[in-house]
């Protein structure tokens, strides 16, 4: 009886072994496959960068047209939409109070000094066009820069 008992808990020990065995060969290729995933992806931001670095004068270009129509296209999406965001982009803008938008804003939330905070605040603007346009301005500053940059150090 003990004999018995005896082997059937080494076969439990051996089935257990061999458990663990395969979750332990399972884990390392899934460990293999997000290493490879890992390394693919940092490969393609690394090339892309590479890029960036050999050839700003062709990157910039397209930073610039790509963020330049993107800010382009989310104008007119502000103003279907009816929102002011456009103006809240351009009175944080140094030409703000030029094109007379901070008044504008200045009657909508008041003089309080906390203009972000109420814009951000107030359901009746809606922001996503003035993001995506800052976005466009954004990408067409690095464009900028990168041309700039490029011109700079030609040889």
């Amino acid at each position: 009886m003990d004999e018995k008992l005896i082997e059937r808990v080494l076969t439990e020990e051996d089935d257990n072994r061999t458990v663990t065995k395969k979750v332990s060969d399972k884990l390392a290729g899934l460990h293999r496959s997000l290493a490879a995933v890992a390394e693919l992806i940092l490969d393609v931001y690394y090339r892309d960068f590479r890029q960036m670095v050999e050839n700003p004068f062709e990157v910039g270009c397209m930073c610039l047209v790509v963020g330049y129509l993107v800010a382009l296209v989310s104008y007119p999406l502000a103003w279907l939409a009816g929102s002011n965001a456009l103006s809240f982009w351009h009175v944080l803008s140094p030409a703000g109070s030029s094109f007379g938008e901070k008044e504008i804003v200045t009657e909508l939330v008041g003089s309080d000094g906390s203009i972000l905070l109420s814009l951000l605040l107030d359901g009746s603007l809606w922001l996503l066009p003035g993001l995506v346009h800052i976005g466009g301005l954004l990408l067409s500053l690095v464009g900028a820069v990168l041309l700039v940059l490029w011109a700079a150090f030609r040889r």
